[in-house]
């Protein structure tokens, strides 16, 4: 059993939050997600039924760096967009800019940064990312084909918030360029048909994902020591946490010719340590074995539970695969109630209309062309 209070010292969490922010730690783990996603966060979600809180949280936009410049996208393309070097504190608003690059004539449809000239403090701010990625393309076909919403480069904190992403091979692909500088977050996001990964942090950087919908994805976050990763490790003073809050992840069959899901957590070191995910108030769902196997539907070995957490089995009877003892697993007409719940408690909290399609919905029949709407800042 973690025993939470003897981390209120941990100088990589006092770091972490440094670089998300926050100036200092306010005590406990909770501190750790509550002020990545409060701060952070200009939406409203719900948090599960039995979390102990009000069932909402709010919060405010964070505001852009002094100085930043800021490039405002708009209209319909099917081309790629590329900012290979975005200045420091760039902001993009692309709250009414769509693109359906993917799958006709670009892999990814923004790219910002690279290899030999990265930004920092980038911040991505809506968009509507509409994927043309064949539907009868298997698994093989569409990771071979690759690509993103959002490829960036940062030698800092990247902030991604209020996308709308549906049939896409990657949801986001954050990348550092030097060893162990970067840390991302991820908020009031929509995630649909996604191909492979929402999040594909295999760059192993330290990141915030909170107050997400992923709903028909083939896996949720990939953390993998892939041959071509450069910086798979976590280094001196980096945080070890990757912090997950108020996120509701379906896991379903998104490819032709696929058997099952992938993966909740595609924690995959290779003699390389992980991230610990520090997992709180979130709801988690599959109908189905995945396609490699149960594990593939478990949670890293040292996940950190805070507040009420679920996993919803979809399917039929009992549940066959794995959830630690922090995690309530819910069955039959109870998971369906949860799942349905808290995927149109979130919709309509976050201005999009409610779905009365079921639970176990094919992720391609998902509605898809109505964007997050990105709230006007606040001074609360």
């Amino acid at each position: 059993m973690v025993d939470v209070r003897a981390w209120s010292d941990d100088i990589t969490r006092r770091e972490f939050l440094r670089r998300m922010g926050r100036a200092a730690l306010v005590g406990g783990v909770p501190a750790l997600v509550t002020a990545c996603t409060r701060q952070q966060s200009g939406g409203r979600s719900p948090a599960p039924a039995g979390s102990g809180g009000d069932g909402t949280s709010t919060g405010t936009l964070a505001p852009v760096a002094p100085g930043a410049r800021t490039t405002v996208l708009t209209g319909t393309t099917d081309e790629g967009y590329v900012d290979p070097k975005p200045a420091l504190g760039q902001r993009y608003d692309a709250t009414r800019w769509t693109s359906t690059a993917s799958g006709a004539t670009s892999p990814i449809c923004a790219e910002v940064g690279s290899e030999a000239s990265s930004g920092a403090e980038i911040e991505w701010l809506g968009g509507l990312f509409l994927g043309r990625v064949p539907t009868t393309w298997t698994w093989d076909q569409a990771h071979s084909y690759g690509g993103a919403a959002i490829k960036s480069y940062s030698s800092g904190l990247t902030t991604y918030s209020y996308l709308r992403v549906h049939n896409i091979e990657d949801g986001i692909k954050p990348q550092q360029v030097a060893a162990n500088p970067s840390s991302w977050i991820l908020h009031d996001s929509y995630f649909s048909a996604i191909r492979d990964d929402c999040i594909e942090d295999d760059d192993f950087m330290p990141g915030a994902v909170q107050d997400c919908l992923m709903d028909g994805v083939r896996a949720f976050i990939s953390e993998q020591n892939e041959s071509g990763s450069l910086f798979a490790s976590i280094g001196p003073g980096e945080s070890r946490f990757i912090g997950v809050a108020r996120c509701y992840v379906r896991i379903h069959t998104a490819n032709a010719g696929s058997d099952g899901p992938g993966y909740f957590f595609k924690w995959q070191g290779r003699g390389v340590q992980n991230h610990t995910p520090v997992i709180a108030d979130s709801v988690f769902a599959l109908a189905q074995e995945p396609s490699e196997g149960w594990d593939a539907a478990g949670f890293p070995p040292d996940a950190v539970f805070i507040g009420t957490n679920y996993v919803c089995w979809l399917g039929p009877g009992t549940y066959p695969g794995p959830a630690p003892a922090a995690v309530t697993v819910l069955t039959g007409d109870q998971a369906y109630s949860m799942w349905t719940g808290v995927r149109n408690a979130w919709l309509t909290a976050h201005g999009m209309s409610s779905s009365s399609l079921p639970a176990t919905v094919d992720p391609f029949l998902i509605t898809h062309d109505a964007r997050v709407p990105v709230p006007s800042p606040s001074s609360d």
